[in-house]
């Protein structure tokens, strides 16, 4: 898949306008996801990436940032410019296009990695209520 086509993914499953904010929130997500992988995951995933979106993952991290899965949407709301709802809704769609350009035991080796919150980011809500 192409980059273009990963972002008019994320730009109709999220029915977002633009899709420069379509590009936007998709780099955010990405980034922000990097910072909370290892080094490890993140090189599985910008292998399978378009360059423009596999730049922003951090390959050369040594140990992931550990945060919450609420600072993860929280992160990608400050990047993006919104709420923080909109901001989880948005990098849902993101996770779902990776989804569909990366093999299935690539993203469950970056959801291993993870803990169990992260599977919001599927769709599973598996905490507190998210959509503030």
């Amino acid at each position: 898949m192409k980059y273009a086509d990963i972002v008019t993914e994320v730009q109709e499953s999220a029915a977002i306008p633009d899709l420069l904010e379509a590009d936007r929130v998709t780099r955010a997500t990405i980034d922000v996801l990097g910072r909370r992988l290892a080094a490890c995951p993140n090189r599985l995933v910008a292998y399978r990436l378009p360059s423009p979106l596999a730049s922003e993952l951090h390959e050369e991290q040594e140990a992931p940032q550990e945060f919450s899965i609420t600072e993860f949407y929280e992160r990608v709301a400050e990047r993006t410019r919104l709420t923080t709802a909109e901001a989880r809704r948005r990098a849902r769609a993101v996770v779902h296009a990776l989804g569909s350009v990366l093999p299935s035991t690539d993203l469950q080796e970056m959801f291993r990695e993870l803990p169990g919150e992260y599977l919001d980011l599927l769709g599973v809500n598996t905490g507190p209520d998210l959509a503030r």
